[in-house]
């Protein structure tokens, strides 16, 4: 079906998006299990998330809502997304609490509020949080720990001598804008018999671009070296000249920025994976505090072993002793400031919430002991029957015992736990567990949805319409409200020749572009077979599909007789 810009906005404002929000708030307000007492409702918990942008002149706030239960497995939605002209710390709250009270949902449900680590959200006095504890004494404070990772290797880069960052900028920018540069780059690389590699921009408040960006510049290295060399002091970036002025002739002697480079190649891929296991999608609560102390131990260690990469060491050999030491001493001040600032801004000690929680994640069987204390730390011990909780528990130790043998993820061990069992309480309990986010990723990957969106074609979108377009995703990102755990049921959407834009041909002409479309009711697995396409275009391709189902992901397989050819996917739970 293909349709104008102004019905298909229609559709989505009007019906899409309102049934997808509709569906959201259907399952946070039907109870998992029939309560047997006006005390005890189990219906799940859910998370608030928040954050703030800007859109022009426009203050746009996401708001997202987390919660999961072993039948939908778990979900991260865009609930609403307003604008806003003031950032305060009242007007935030009094937004979440209306949009809440909007559609019904309990706040003595909400089990935490994550947002950026900015005093608006989490100040001791006047912050969002603080109001949120009002309505609500037992919500938890969700801090984004990637924000905390990502500042940490930021300061303790500033800590060296050599600021990376400024070299790593001042390099993208001398040849992103000029053709004429870059062509001479590519002739450099020829020169010194290897492949073309553009260079790669960071930006500072990204979490994942210093360590891509400061690793294309140490693979590039001879590269750059000897374009910039060529240019000489009149026509070099002066702070770019002040480090490569030693090696005028070019003889192949390891600079001290060279060194640098390789250090913070190997080192910042620490910081960098760390950030990448935290933004996973299937990471929960249980596993933070053991992917915080891998991270401190992994530093220590280094440190201690003074330890700064193979290659640094081999590079740092060519240097005379005075030279080597200063530089070992500032790459170990780099790992000392790195822990110091970890230590600080994330509790390590027993007292942490996140340490407690580390015996959810069935790894090794938990007693019953564990399983209260992890109640009363979550403040939900009132909000549970403590008595038949035990009995759940006796119930679920032979699946238990089952389960911890698994490499599955924590989530997929306590579906297999609780779905089609008999355990409220514990179903309560692991839902107020797995809605609490460890990030805020989810609300910032928002905005870069709706930059996408905002294009320079479409700067004449309501807020409305980019809102409710983001409630289904993208074509990169995918849809944003995803189930986790069921098996999905695949539909297709298959077109001939370019891409077509999403707001369509402009008004006055028709798109003469040949389509053809692909509806798939079911899918069986098997070999690949014939399907036959309907175009407008004669004749129409010819196509074979195939479908495998795999453990962890399944896979829809097109062959085409005609290319290019643009595959869409779209999955949707059986409900």
């Amino acid at each position: 079906m293909s349709c104008g810009r102004t019905k298909a906005a229609s559709i989505i404002t009007n019906v899409l998006a309102p049934l997808s929000v509709e569906k959201c708030i259907k399952e946070l307000t039907t109870p998992m299990f029939p309560s047997t007492s006006d005390k005890y409702s189990y219906k799940p918990f859910y998370s608030v998330a928040s954050d703030a942008s800007n859109h022009c002149s426009t203050k746009l706030f996401p708001l997202a809502v987390r919660y999961w239960t072993p039948e939908v497995g778990l979900k991260s939605i865009v609930y609403d997304f307003y604008e806003d002209s003031e950032e305060t710390a009242a007007s935030i709250h009094l937004q979440i609490m209306n949009k809440l009270k909007e559609n019904n949902l309990e706040l003595e449900r909400i089990s935490s509020y994550t947002a950026d680590n900015a005093s608006v959200n989490y100040g001791k006095f006047n912050s969002v949080y603080q109001k949120l504890k009002i309505d609500n004494p037992g919500i938890l404070k969700a801090n984004c720990v990637a924000h905390i990772v990502h500042n940490c290797a930021k300061h303790a880069s500033d800590s060296l001598d050599i600021d990376i960052e400024c070299i790593v900028n001042k390099v993208f920018s001398h040849f992103s804008s000029s053709a004429k540069r870059t062509e001479q780059l590519k002739q450099m690389f020829e020169f010194v018999e290897e492949d073309y590699l553009s260079m790669v921009k960071h930006v500072p408040t990204r979490w994942l671009s210093i360590w891509p960006a400061v690793t294309r510049l140490h693979t590039c290295w001879q590269a750059i070296k000897a374009y910039f060399l060529s240019k000489g002091e009149q026509n070099c970036p002066k702070v770019l000249w002040k480090l490569l002025k030693n090696d005028q002739d070019s003889e192949g002697q390891p600079l001290k920025l060279q060194v640098y480079l390789s250090f913070l190649h190997n080192a910042l891929k620490v910081f960098h994976d760390a950030i990448l296991m935290l933004e996973g999608d299937n990471k929960t609560v249980c596993e933070l505090y053991d992917i915080m102390s891998t991270l401190r131990t992994k530093l220590q260690q280094r440190q201690k072993d003074s330890f700064f990469g193979i290659e640094t060491n081999t590079l740092l050999q060519t240097f005379s002793q005075y030279e080597a030491t200063t530089i070992k001493e500032d790459f170990s001040n780099f790992y000392q400031c790195a822990i110091k600032y970890l230590e600080k801004w994330y509790d390590f000690s027993d007292n942490n919430l996140h340490k407690h929680l580390t015996d959810m994640c069935l790894k090794r069987e938990f007693t019953f002991t564990q399983l209260c204390d992890v109640a009363e730390r979550l403040q939900i011990q009132d909000r549970l029957d403590m008595d038949e909780l035990y009995e759940e528990y006796c119930v679920s130790m032979p699946r238990q015992k089952e389960i911890v043998k698994r490499t599955d993820t924590v989530l997929e061990k306590w579906t297999a736990l609780l779905k089609d069992s008999n355990t409220p309480n514990m179903t309560a309990l692991g839902s107020f567990l797995f809605s609490i986010p460890i990030t805020n990723a989810f609300v910032e990957r928002l905005f870069s949805l709706m930059t996408a969106a905002w294009t320079d074609q479409r700067n004449r979108c309501s807020v409305d319409l980019i809102k409710y377009e983001t409630y289904g995703g993208s074509e990169k990102e995918g849809p944003l409200c995803r189930p986790r755990c069921p098996a999905p049921v695949w539909a297709a959407s298959l077109r001939t020749g370019p891409q077509q834009r999403a707001e369509g041909p402009p008004e006055g002409r028709a798109d003469r572009r040949p389509k053809c479309q692909l509806h798939i009711r079911s899918v069986r697995e098997g070999p690949a077979r014939d399907v036959s396409l309907r175009s407008h275009a004669a004749p129409p391709p010819r196509a074979q599909l195939g479908f495998t189902r795999g453990r962890s992901r399944s896979e829809l397989k097109l062959e085409m007789s005609r290319s290019p050819v643009a595959l869409e996917l779209e999955t949707s739970r059986n409900d």
